[in-house]
């Protein structure tokens, strides 16, 4: 018997944009896009929402325009999260094997993780998304130790949580259009699995999703997200410099970061002039010099790179740890110079990211990693619950396979 097909959303709610993306599971085998939308976000800073009625306005647009497109309506939403509030922490849990055999149990398996969680995450904070990371068997890493022979079982989660209230706002919003959030998903794992490849995450890789409001980061080893979370600072910031160095008003800033903005100054850019309007034909046109547009984005960036440095700390961000160097995706990745920039800072090899060859012309641009990266999820969460593989077939805009190494509680 055929599984009936089903309509997710992937819905963004950024500092800039609220980006709605609609799928439909065929038959629990393939994934066709039929619906997008996007509008200009209101009321939100860093991640967040501030103005709960001008967000509600904006989503409620963006939805409308994805299911006019789509000439159907969402039935669960995979929501990406990110925020200045959210916060991580690591613990750790070991066992001994209950069975007088050391034979590992499922039941041992859920005791271990159950202990690993159970460290408290603070008042009025909110698990976001829990991350395990791999078994240990004896101190062995296994994959799926059940059946396996040993003493002690050990396992160790990333938790990463935030405000409650703040969470529950963004929860509100959905469900205050009937629509159920199946998941919340973090933006920054959402897209790295858009932008990076299994034998990355294996080896071990680093994915910024530098968005307007926050640089957004997951962390990969052996196929496990081992670390993930949010910096309050993006490509919002780069524009407010903009707008206070040079003078100009928001609207301006954010068109000169676009048209000439650059994350490292070059030799020529103290010859070139950049005009404001006319391209310099007008007479008493303002103009601006490319060099100190390039100064004022180069210590901004190199700012973000700085803060990925303190946050991930050694440990994890060197060549041994993360021989993939470093990914960075959303829509402030395409700043010129910025990958060369992040590698003089972090000193590992620094990329941008692509998504995948399948994916449509409309779609892929950095900044819809992450909504791409939520479809993908729901498909992947879709398939479980059918309970079979994925088979060859064709859709609208594209067709997603089950490359998903997922390790999550």
């Amino acid at each position: 018997m055929m599984s009936k097909s089903r309509v997710i959303g992937g819905i963004e709610i950024g500092t800039a944009k609220v980006s709605v993306l609609i799928g439909e599971t065929a038959s629990g085998k393939n994934l066709n896009l039929i619906g997008f939308g996007q509008v200009a976000s209101r009321g939100v800073l860093k991640g967040t929402v501030y103005e709960y009625r001008s967000v509600n306005d904006a989503l409620q647009e963006a939805v409308c325009a994805a299911e006019k497109m789509a000439e159907t309506s969402i039935e669960g939403v995979y929501l990406a999260y990110t925020g200045d509030h959210l916060d991580g922490s690591y613990n750790e849990a070991k066992i001994s094997v209950s069975s007088p055999d050391g034979v590992v149990s499922k039941k041992d398996l859920e005791r271990v993780e159950e202990n690993a969680k159970a460290k408290e995450v603070g008042k009025h904070r909110i698990v976001v998304q829990s991350l395990r990371g791999p078994y240990r068997l004896d101190g062995r890493q296994v994959t799926q130790p059940i059946d396996m022979t040993g003493n002690e079982l050990e396992v160790g989660v990333w938790k990463v949580h935030g405000d409650g209230r703040r969470v529950s706002d963004s929860i509100r919003l959905l469900n205050g259009m009937n629509l159920g959030v199946e998941e919340l998903i973090l933006s920054s794992i959402a897209s790295g699995q858009m932008v990076t490849k299994k034998e990355e995450q294996q080896r071990g890789v680093l994915v910024l999703d530098i968005g307007s409001g926050t640089t957004d980061y997951a962390l990969y080893k052996d196929n496990y997200v081992v670390r993930a979370g949010a910096i309050p600072v993006g490509g919002d910031h780069l524009t407010n410099d903009l707008s206070h160095g040079l003078s100009l008003s928001r609207r301006e800033a954010e068109r000169v970061k676009i048209e000439h903005g650059k994350a490292l100054p070059t030799a020529d850019d103290k010859q070139t002039t950049v005009y404001l309007e006319g391209g310099g034909a007008a007479i008493g046109e303002r103009s601006l010099r490319q060099l100190a547009i390039a100064q004022i984005l180069e210590a901004r960036v190199r700012e973000i790179f700085e803060i990925v440095q303190t946050t991930i700390t050694t440990e994890f961000l060197n060549k041994t740890y993360i021989p993939s160097g470093v990914v960075v995706t959303g829509g402030t990745s395409k700043l010129p110079g910025l990958s060369e920039l992040g590698n003089q800072v972090l000193g590992v090899p620094v990329r941008r990211g692509q998504n995948p060859g399948w994916v449509a012309d409309e779609l892929k641009g950095p900044e819809f990693s992450t909504m791409l990266g939520l479809l993908c999820r729901g498909f992947d969460r879709e398939k479980e619950s059918a309970g079979r593989e994925t088979l060859p077939g064709g859709g609208l805009l594209s067709k997603i396979g089950n490359f998903f190494g997922w390790r999550d509680l």
